[in-house]
């Protein structure tokens, strides 16, 4: 891990879920470990030949990761509220955040504190007022501002024209909320235009290409790929965990033929099992 990537764990929460907004020595961030790792390395390595444009800063977490990974200029562009017009709530947010300090001052003192503010360009606008001025290529896009299915479909439709051809598509939630979720399966799971689809945890990203008929069939693949080791870890899970308490084993300890024949067996059969393995055992002996 580089320096850039230590001072930034440092300077942030470091739970493995969303942890409270009150941290007095830390930087918010609603990002895993998982997704925080994926995010850094992507900016880390996005094309200098377009911007870094994050929709959705909150109060700067996020901002601060990018600045530090890429080491470039950001545009962080957020209205700095919680309200969407039409909506109210702009997405889900930790208890107590509406009695929170203001987070247009809380976003600009958390760039102080990681010292990037140099690098960060406040948009202090919605999505869709803050693009009618913008006319420069984009090589990252992370979407992640207002959760509702209109806003996050007004945020791919105006400013994914702009990814340039190996730009960078980031998407947040987009496994758990019905807005991120739609948009990303009916824009970018279908789309004959961004490719190497990724999902690590909550975050998907996919990379634009040149339009061709096989990406939707490649973006297909890939996407129903990672969706079912999702699947399978969530299963594997479940099992374990009901194995546990059926058993009060500690699975890290066991030998696998053990542990299917405790999964799958009934104790009787088991109990016999156990048995011949401990006479073999001392014939061998």
């Amino acid at each position: 891990m580089n320096s850039r990537c230590e001072n930034f764990l440092r300077l942030t929460d470091d739970g493995t879920e969303r942890r409270s907004v009150d941290s007095t020595n830390r930087i918010p961030l609603l990002l895993s470990p998982v997704e925080r790792n994926a995010l850094f390395q992507l900016a880390s390595k996005c094309s200098p030949e377009g911007e870094i444009v994050e929709i959705g800063s909150y109060k700067g977490g996020s901002t601060v990761l990018l600045a530090l990974a890429s080491g470039r200029d950001v545009y962080a562009v957020d209205p700095h509220t919680l309200t969407c017009p039409g909506h109210g709530l702009a997405t889900e947010v930790p208890a107590g955040l509406e009695a929170s300090m203001s987070l247009a001052q809380e976003f600009r003192d958390n760039l102080e504190k990681a010292n990037v503010k140099s690098l960060v360009h406040e948009v202090p606008q919605s999505s869709v007022e803050a693009v009618r001025d913008w006319n420069k290529p984009i090589s990252l896009l992370f979407i992640d501002g207002c959760h509702h299915f209109e806003c996050v479909k007004n945020d791919f439709r105006l400013w994914s024209p702009f990814l340039i051809n190996g730009g960078i598509l980031v998407m947040h939630d987009v496994p758990i909320l019905n807005g991120p979720r739609r948009v990303f399966w009916d824009n970018v799971f279908k789309s004959h235009e961004l490719s190497n689809l990724h999902l690590k945890d909550r975050l998907a990203w996919g990379i634009k290409v040149k339009s061709s008929r096989t990406t939707s069939l490649a973006n297909r693949f890939s996407m129903l790929t990672c969706m079912m080791f999702r699947l399978i870890r969530s299963i594997r899970s479940v099992v374990v965990d009901s194995l546990v308490s059926r058993t009060g084993a500690n699975l890290g300890e066991l030998p696998v033929h053990v542990f299917l024949r405790r999964l799958i067996l009934p104790r009787g059969i088991r109990d016999m099992l156990s048995g011949s393995d401990r006479s073999a055992d001392h014939s061998e002996e």
